[in-house]
C-alpha cells in the first residue's frame, strides 16, 4: 500500500542521496515498492562495481542518476518519458 511506497521512497532518497524527492517518489509509485527495492539493490551493486558514466562519457552518474537510468528497464518507454517530462516542466517553472 501507500505506506510501503512512502517508506521505500524515503529509504531510496537516503541511499541515493537524491535531492529530487518528488521525482523519486513518483518513480517508486510508478513501479511499486518491490520493484523499487530491487532497483535500489542494482544501483548499490552498480556503484560498487565502478558506477555508470553519463551518456556523453564526461563524468560518472550520481547514485540518483544511476537509479533513473536503470528505471528505464522497469517502465514502459512512454510512461518513463511522461515521468521525466513532468519533471522538466516543473523545473522550468
Amino acid at each position: 500500500g501507500g505506506r510501503r511506497v512512502h517508506d521505500v521512497a524515503r529509504r531510496a532518497r537516503n541511499v541515493l542521496d537524491e535531492r529530487n524527492t518528488r521525482l523519486l517518489r513518483e518513480a517508486v509509485v510508478a513501479i511499486g515498492a518491490k520493484a523499487s527495492k530491487r532497483l535500489l539493490r542494482r544501483v548499490v551493486s552498480t556503484q560498487r562495481a565502478g558506477g555508470l558514466r553519463t551518456a556523453d562519457g564526461s563524468r560518472k552518474r550520481t547514485p540518483g542518476g544511476v537509479f533513473f537510468h536503470l528505471l528505464r528497464d522497469e517502465m514502459d518507454a512512454d510512461a518513463y518519458k511522461a515521468l521525466m517530462k513532468s519533471d522538466t516542466k516543473r523545473k522550468r517553472k
